[in-house]
């Protein structure tokens, strides 16, 4: 029925293989691994769902490349509805960012809507 925490073990698993993906990310961009940085932003931009892309995006903005920060705010953005129906309790998420990117987001939203 699950694990620790009542994650069952395939969340864990593609939980652990994201933070693997999001460090050769950051490798990727560091070395300047142009073909590799290419790669892991397409698989952060396929790995974006309703219920990951605030996390995405506040990993992005503490941690990640600018390439990925834009790919996740650019979800988070086109899809903030479904996010707000579908996984709200996700936005939460948001806090440990500057209050000007919360901002930008919002205008962003608002700018599309």
């Amino acid at each position: 029925k699950g694990g620790a925490g009542g994650m069952r073990w395939e969340e864990g698993a593609a939980a652990r293989q994201q933070a693997m993906a999001r460090e050769v990310l950051k490798a990727a961009d560091l070395f300047q691994a142009e073909g590799l940085l290419k790669h892991c932003l397409e698989t952060f931009r396929l790995s974006l769902t309703l219920h990951t892309a605030v996390e995405c995006l506040v990993w992005a903005h503490l941690h990640g490349p600018l390439q990925a920060r834009t790919i996740a705010a650019d979800y988070v953005v086109q899809y903030f509805k479904d996010i707000q129906r579908e996984a709200r309790e996700t936005l939460q998420q948001l806090k440990p960012l500057p209050a000007e990117i919360s901002l930008q987001l919002f205008i962003d939203f608002a700018a599309q809507a």
